[in-house]
């Protein structure tokens, strides 16, 4: 659908940048984003479509390499947001949603029923814990002090969704909660971006090996060699 409507995102004369963020919102965003509510996005693909979406914003106000700026700047001038936030905000009205209606909703009855096989300690998987829509839920309720574990939280979580407005000030926490940790991650690699162009020789150990008795600390030119080289003890 975007490259559909490059002839509009190009033209920076007829069309100005407000039309083709409406335009964006309408046609693009709202399919990139649908059914986003039911589907088990992790952290790092969140992240990855964030910066997706940044991507095709710089398109729209024609911003082009070696041409750069901020995320601050670019929403600022495109009038949107981080599309993280649409992608919370639309987990946790529609798990209220849910938890508002009847109890036979197939939705709620399956939410039950993992519950109870969790708290009974019936291992539904087979390797690593896989990330599904309950464990995203439970780490979104941690950074306010909830928790979904059993069917009591469950139960919980039932009565206060019944008041719309007590939700959506729990939602709007979450979100805060966030953008928070968001923004540390992003000052943090943005520091540690910097460092590494003030200080482009440094070598950091990234990994040891312990041969003999002896730990040799491997550099980052010889990691790739040595990961082919099969050491073996001395007799």
């Amino acid at each position: 659908v975007f490259h559909t409507m490059t002839k509009i995102w190009l033209n920076r004369l007829r069309v100005k940048v407000g039309t083709k963020v409406r335009l964006y919102n309408t046609c693009v965003k709202s399919v990139l984003l649908e059914n986003i509510a039911a589907v088990a996005v992790t952290d790092s693909r969140l992240e990855r479509l964030s910066a997706f979406h940044r991507r095709q914003l710089r398109y729209l106000v024609g911003i082009f390499y070696p041409r750069t700026i901020t995320n601050e700047e670019l929403y600022n001038i495109t009038g949107t947001y981080d599309i993280r936030i649409d992608v919370i905000n639309s987990r946790w009205k529609f798990f209220g949603h849910i938890l508002r209606l009847q109890d036979k909703v197939p939705a709620y009855v399956v939410m039950k029923e993992y519950l109870e096989k969790e708290h009974d300690g019936i291992k539904q998987y087979k390797g690593k814990r896989p990330t599904s829509l309950p464990t995203l839920l439970q780490e979104d309720l941690k950074l306010i002090g909830f928790q979904l574990k059993n069917l009591e939280d469950l139960t919980t979580l039932k009565a206060k969704a019944q008041n719309r407005e007590g939700w959506q000030e729990m939602t709007s926490r979450i979100l805060r909660e966030k953008q928070e940790r968001w923004k540390n991650i992003a000052e943090a690699r943005t520091a540690e971006r910097r460092r590494r162009q003030e200080n482009p020789t440094v070598d950091k150990p990234v990994r040891s090996v312990k041969i003999g008795g002896n730990t040799l600390i491997l550099r980052k030119e010889l990691t790739i060699r040595l990961r082919k080289v099969k050491w073996q003890q001395p007799r």
